[in-house]
C-alpha cells in the first residue's frame, strides 16, 4: 500500500470512530451526589422505573467526554498531590507503591517509594442512608486551612478552558460549583465526613466494596466558605488559575434531608415529579451530558410514558421478590 492510501484508510478509521453511534454505550444513571447540584429529580424517577424494567436509556461515551473526563481526573490528582507535599492540603494520603498512609494532617508533605503519595478524598456521608447512596453523598476535593488556625475553607477543582475560566473570573462560580461546595461545607460543619477507601467496582456494587474507614478529623474552627478553582486546561499554570472563595449558601442540607426522601417516597408510588428544565436548551446544555429523558418532559403526555415505566418496574420488583 502507498503512502498516500494509508493517510487515506487512517482518515477514513478515525473518521468512523468518531461518529456518532461509534462510541461506547453506557446506561444512563442518576442519582442524588452533591457534583450534581440542582440534581432533577423526574431524571431520578424516571430512570429508577426504567433501570428496574431494563428499558433504561443508553448514553455514548465518545472520546471527547472520555478524554475531558479523563483530563480532569489526572489535574485533580496531580494537584491534590502536589499541594499536599506542600503541605498545604489538609486531608488523608496513602502511598500506592508500599500502602503507607498519614490520616488527617496538613498534607504529608514527603516523597514515599520514589513518588508523591495520593490524596484520599474525605466522603460526605448521611446518617440517613436515603440521602445520596448508601448515604454517602459526594467527595471533597481538599480543605485549606486558614493561617493561625483559625477555620478553614472546602475546595473544588475543576477543570476548564482558559476562556470558560476567564468568564467565570468575571461572573462568579457557576451555580451548581457553589451548592457542591456550600452542601460539602455544611456536612463538615455537621461533622459527618469520613475517610473512606473503595476497590474496585464490581457488577454488584459500582462503587466497589468498602476497604477502611477512619474518622474524619477536620482542622480547627467550623468551615466558613466554599472555594472553587477553575484549572484551565490549555494553560494550566497556578498563575493561570481562578480562585473564587464565596460564603456557604445556608441551608442546603435541610432541603436534602426535606426534599429527597418525599421525591423516593414519590418514585416509589409511581408519581411523577417536577421537572428541573423549564426548555429543551436547559436539559442539552452539556454536549457530553445531555438528558436522555428531554423528549419525555416535553412530550404532549409524559405521565402517560411515566405510567408504562412505572408498571414494567413493579412486574420487575414482583418477580425479583417470587425468585
Amino acid at each position: 500500500m502507498s503512502l498516500k492510501r494509508a493517510r487515506r484508510a487512517l482518515h477514513t478509521i478515525f473518521e468512523q470512530a468518531d461518529a456518532r453511534g461509534g462510541g461506547v454505550p453506557r446506561t444512563h444513571r442518576a442519582e442524588y451526589r452533591a457534583s450534581s447540584s440542582g440534581v432533577c429529580h423526574r431524571d431520578v424517577a424516571l430512570t429508577t422505573w426504567a433501570a428496574a424494567g431494563r428499558g433504561a436509556p443508553n448514553e455514548e461515551w465518545r472520546l471527547e467526554s472520555l478524554l475531558y473526563c479523563d483530563m480532569g481526573t489526572a489535574a485533580h490528582a496531580t494537584t491534590q498531590a502536589f499541594l499536599g507535599y506542600k503541605r498545604v492540603l489538609w486531608g488523608s494520603w496513602e502511598c500506592k507503591h508500599c500502602g503507607k498512609r498519614w490520616l488527617n494532617q496538613l498534607g504529608p508533605g514527603v516523597i514515599c517509594c520514589g513518588d508523591l503519595p495520593d490524596y484520599i478524598e474525605y466522603s460526605v456521608i448521611h446518617p440517613d442512608k436515603r440521602i445520596g447512596v448508601d448515604g454517602e453523598y459526594g467527595h471533597l476535593d481538599g480543605i485549606i486551612p486558614m493561617p493561625w488556625g483559625m477555620d478553614y475553607v472546602v475546595i473544588d477543582f475543576k477543570t476548564a478552558s482558559i476562556r470558560i475560566a476567564e468568564d467565570k473570573k468575571k461572573n462568579g462560580p457557576a451555580e451548581s460549583h457553589r451548592m457542591q461546595t456550600s452542601v460539602y461545607g455544611e456536612f463538615c460543619n455537621a461533622g459527618l465526613a469520613r475517610v473512606r477507601q473503595r476497590g474496585l467496582p464490581t457488577p454488584d456494587n459500582f462503587r466497589g466494596e468498602i476497604l477502611w474507614e477512619a474518622e474524619a478529623v477536620l482542622p480547627p474552627g467550623r468551615c466558613i466558605g466554599g472555594t472553587v478553582i477553575y484549572i484551565p486546561r490549555d494553560s494550566p499554570r497556578m498563575k493561570n488559575w481562578v480562585v473564587l472563595t464565596r460564603p456557604l449558601l445556608k441551608g442546603l442540607k435541610r432541603d436534602l434531608e426535606r426534599s429527597v426522601p418525599k421525591t423516593r417516597k414519590k418514585t416509589r408510588k409511581g408519581i411523577l415529579p417536577e421537572p428541573r428544565c423549564s426548555c429543551r436548551q436547559d436539559a442539552r446544555n452539556e454536549f457530553w451530558r445531555w438528558c436522555p429523558w428531554t423528549e419525555v418532559c416535553f412530550s404532549p403526555d409524559p405521565e402517560a410514558i411515566a405510567k408504562v415505566l412505572y408498571r414494567r418496574y413493579r412486574e420487575a420488583r414482583r418477580r425479583g421478590k417470587r425468585k
